[in-house]
């Protein structure tokens, strides 16, 4: 393929997946790079420029494309703290060492020196991957959104990288701010967003999750008695030959359970797509889990439904007394409780979790969960740096939440605003569950930015790039 045909069809494909490109003499972006009124006009004048100037440099927008580059000057000062390889991002080698692209799941808004160990973070301006110098180390062309989170590359680059006699300072210093415990895999707790304008979930390959739990599911979707059991669980209905299908609102039967002859699985078939589906795959589906989402739902779904189909009667009975109160409070704890069953904490923001109940306003979603906590089913908690709160279950009697959801059973959930849960529920109680609403988050986000840049140099001793 000719040079600019080549180009041309990289830059539609990055662009296809949320990755703004440009031109570049050098380092240098072409006039306007960085004006972007309209993105699918920069992609058409970029196009052009490339017909114009094909022997430029092709190179990412990085703040538009919310991605940050990591520019490693100093291969072998890196790889002698660092010795994981980025297999699953896009990268190039450069004339100096290699760039490496990662989601910015952090909000960062200024480019960092960090020379100690041999690199740069951008997250500013233009990142050439292309051309004279660059050879792009081409995979999978991604969203960018699906790039390793950059907070997680920071967690891993600070365990490497630290000595004994830097330890306990360093590791104490992002304890204070970030609630973590750097060492102990089994309680991670990761915070996906400073500023909560992105959700997503991080999965950290969990070491202490036995592989057996997958196996153990496998061999229980060969029985009919735990089939029968999840279907009732979190459908409330009856696994049968002919039903009403779980995924789509309907009146006349259009799926079916049945047992594969091949593997002796239980599979469910949807007729509206002509789908079939394993009962793991069926539940993330009915859950609407998104791909980012996925890997962790596997297991926790995987272990709560075996933890409560072996052992707990009580989740059967919190599920029903939800759904009686409404399906989608069902499905939200549902969809809490089956990460609070993963050892640590799984951060899911509330993009996400609105998502997955098919609601299109995140307001919607914080109610649903502000409820919850007001009916003490769940517990709202400050989980470290930048004010972020997370939601775990409650151990509640049961009586008393039969009682709540009977006495707030008139509440329109969705309507439940600070002052209106005055009314039914203690004041110390809704202030403590309100305390992140209106005038108190504004004007807090662009300190907590500087002060998160102040404890990434004070942990790795940078400095911030003019």
């Amino acid at each position: 393929m000719h040079i600019i045909a080549y180009k041309q069809e990289l830059v539609k494909k990055l662009y296809s997946q949320g990755i703004l490109c440009t031109l570049a003499f050098e380092k240098r972006g072409l006039n306007g790079w960085n004006k972007i009124e309209d993105k699918e006009k920069y992609l058409q004048k970029t196009l052009k420029l490339i017909e114009k100037y094909p022997e430029c440099n092709l190179a990412i927008n990085l703040e538009p494309s919310n991605l940050i580059c990591l520019d490693i000057d100093d291969p072998e000062k890196f790889q002698r703290i660092y010795k994981e390889n980025f297999d699953d991002t896009l990268s190039c080698k450069t004339p100096r060492g290699y760039h490496f692209y990662f989601a910015n799941d952090i909000n960062l808004t200024q480019n960092i020196s960090l020379p100690k160990f041999g690199f740069e973070i951008h997250c500013k301006h233009l990142s050439n991957f292309f051309g004279k110098n660059y050879k792009l180390n081409l995979k999978e062309i991604k969203k960018a959104s699906d790039y390793k989170p950059f907070f997680s590359f920071l967690f891993d680059l600070l365990s490497q990288s630290q000595t004994k006699l830097t330890q306990n300072k360093d590791i104490s210093l992002l304890e204070s701010n970030w609630h973590t415990d750097i060492y102990n895999k089994k309680s991670i707790n990761i915070q996906t967003s400073i500023r909560g304008k992105k959700g997503d979930i991080i999965d950290v390959c969990m070491p202490y999750t036995p592989a057996e739990i997958f196996k153990k599911f496998e061999e229980l979707e060969g029985e009919r008695s735990f089939i029968e059991f999840v279907f009732r669980f979190v459908f409330s209905v009856e696994a049968k030959k002919n039903m009403l299908c779980v995924l789509h609102e309907e009146r006349n039967p259009s799926a079916s359970v049945f047992k594969s002859n091949i593997t002796g699985k239980w599979l469910y078939k949807d007729f509206h797509t002509f789908k079939t589906y394993s009962i793991l795959d069926l539940l993330l589906e009915y859950f609407n889990t998104h791909k980012h989402l996925q890997k962790v739902y596997r297991k926790a779904l995987a272990i709560y439904l075996i933890r409560v189909f072996e052992q707990e009667n009580k989740e059967l009975k919190i599920a029903n007394l939800l759904r009686d109160r409404g399906e989608i409070l069902c499905k939200c704890y549902l969809i809490v409780k089956s990460l609070d069953t993963l050892q640590g904490e799984i951060f899911l923001g509330v993009r996400d979790l609105a998502k997955m109940l098919g609601l299109r306003d995140i307001t919607k979603a914080n109610r649903l969960l502000n409820f919850l906590c007001l009916i003490e089913l769940f517990e709202k908690y400050e989980r470290g740096y930048g004010r972020a709160y997370g939601y775990r279950v409650r151990d509640i009697n049961i009586e008393n939440l039969e009682r709540e959801l009977a006495r707030t059973r008139h509440i329109d959930i969705y309507r439940l605003s600070k002052e209106e849960a005055m009314k039914y529920f203690d004041n110390e109680k809704v202030e403590e569950i309100y305390k992140r609403a209106g005038k108190e988050r504004a004007g807090k986000e662009k300190i907590e930015e500087k002060e998160f840049v102040k404890i990434l140099l004070e942990v790795f001793g940078g400095k911030i790039l003019k």
